[in-house]
């Protein structure tokens, strides 16, 4: 937002300007699968881990339906997998495809 001082009655001056604050955005979204857990791989490192996911009740209409938002880091990619074997298997995958269609 711009700071605004009056001076006078009739004239406005524009002092300075102050940084906005970042807000969150939806990245993307996937729909939660009953038995499988979401997992995110690192690029820059290379390690697979579970993503933290807050589950809120959000809606109004259903208060007995949950949600659950997932805090997305940079350079990372997210799956749902049985496991963490499962979850790298399925990372070499992607990969593998993500290479295959950059070339």
């Amino acid at each position: 937002m711009k700071e605004i001082e009056q001076i006078d009655k009739d004239r406005i001056e524009i002092v300075g300007q102050k940084e906005q604050p970042k807000e969150t955005k939806i990245v993307g979204r996937m729909k939660k699968i009953k038995g499988l857990t979401l997992y995110q791989l690192d690029t820059k490192s290379g390690v697979i881990s579970k993503a933290k996911v807050v589950s809120d009740t959000a809606d109004f209409k259903n208060p007995n339906r949950k949600i659950g938002k997932a805090k997305f880091e940079e350079n990372c990619l997210y799956l749902q997998a049985l496991n963490i074997k499962n979850a790298k298997r399925k990372f070499e995958k992607l990969v593998d495809k993500i290479i295959a269609s950059s070339k």
